[in-house]
């Protein structure tokens, strides 16, 4: 349980799997559990990653996990559901 902004949070669940998440924040509600975060993909189903595009851990950018390549979209589909990568306090989110 977490206290946030005097509301109480009694758990948190990933949208895609329904598993309880380790982030439990009323900022960020819709935190993926890392096992659905590897699964994320493009379109065409090639995954990706997403990361801190600065070392001040600012900006979101993301690569093809097969070879490294950039992808230039911050929108990723995690097991046919569609999602859009952004930055977040202290790193990313999905």
């Amino acid at each position: 349980m977490t206290k946030e902004n005097d509301e109480m949070i009694e758990g948190q669940f990933c949208p895609v799997c329904k598993q309880a998440v380790e982030v439990v924040s009323l900022r960020y509600p819709d935190y993926v559990c890392n096992d659905c975060v590897l699964a994320a993909t493009d379109k065409q189903g090639r995954e990706v990653i997403f990361y801190n595009s600065d070392v001040f851990g600012h900006g979101c950018a993301g690569k093809y996990r097969d070879n490294g390549e950039d992808y230039l979209s911050n929108i990723c589909y995690i097991r046919g559901i569609v999602f859009e990568a952004n930055e977040a306090y202290m790193g990313f989110r999905y």
